[in-house]
């Protein structure tokens, strides 16, 4: 059972990614692996990524943008978000310093 407050924070990889300036768009598809290696090499001069997580994030631009996504809860509990995140009825939009 949880006792305190809780809060739904929302991530959108593509911002999070144009926050950093990275490239933010067609990083999906076959055509998109060249792009995907320079986003899980930046990504991993921020946290550490093995070889068989950067294969998988490789392979399937869904698994990149879960671990991009982290950052928006990672900013959310640290308070290192950029700004005052926006807020509507669901909850917060977070983008990671």
């Amino acid at each position: 059972m949880t006792t305190g407050k809780s809060l739904l924070v929302k991530a959108f990889p593509a911002t999070q990614l144009r926050q950093w300036n990275l490239p933010y768009q067609r990083y999906s598809g076959a055509s998109g692996a060249p792009v995907r290696e320079k986003l899980i090499a930046a990504l991993g001069r921020r946290i550490h990524i093995s070889e068989p997580q950067a294969a998988v994030m490789l392979r399937s631009p869904d698994a990149l943008d879960a671990v991009i996504a982290a950052f928006a809860g990672v900013a959310v509990v640290l308070g290192s978000f950029v700004g005052h995140p926006e807020f509507d009825e669901e909850g917060w939009i977070a983008v990671h310093e």
